[in-house]
C-alpha cells in the first residue's frame, strides 16, 4: 500500500491532497501537514468504527478495519517523514550568492 491508495482509502483523493501543500508556502506547510494527518485519523476513526469486528460481522469487516489500521499507520509516518524533511530543509544554510562584476 502506498500513501495515495491509504488516503484513497479513508476517502480522500491524494491528488488533492497534493495540490494542497505544493500550492502552500514552506511556512505553512507545518501546520496543513498536521491539519491533514488530523483529519485522516478522523476519517479513520469514522471508518474503524463502521468495520470493528465486535461491531460488524461481515466476513471482509476484519480484513476491512486491519487495512484502515495500516493506512493511517502509513499517514502518520509520511506524515512525520514530510515535516522532518521540511525541517532540515529550511534550517539549511543558504549559499552565498556569487558576486556580480560590473
Amino acid at each position: 500500500m502506498n500513501v495515495s491508495e491509504a488516503w484513497e482509502m479513508l476517502g480522500e483523493s491524494w491528488t488533492s491532497i497534493a495540490l494542497i501543500l505544493s500550492s502552500a508556502k514552506v511556512s505553512d506547510r507545518t501546520k496543513i501537514i498536521d491539519d491533514l494527518f488530523i483529519k485522516a485519523r478522523k476519517l479513520a476513526r469514522i471508518s474503524l468504527a463502521k468495520y470493528h469486528p465486535d461491531i460488524n460481522k461481515t466476513p471482509g469487516a476484519i480484513k476491512r478495519f486491519q487495512s484502515i489500521q495500516e493506512a493511517l499507520k502509513l499517514i502518520e509516518g509520511e506524515t512525520e517523514n514530510f515535516k522532518l524533511k521540511l525541517k532540515m530543509k529550511q534550517s539549511e544554510p543558504k549559499k552565498p550568492r556569487d558576486k556580480i562584476v560590473f
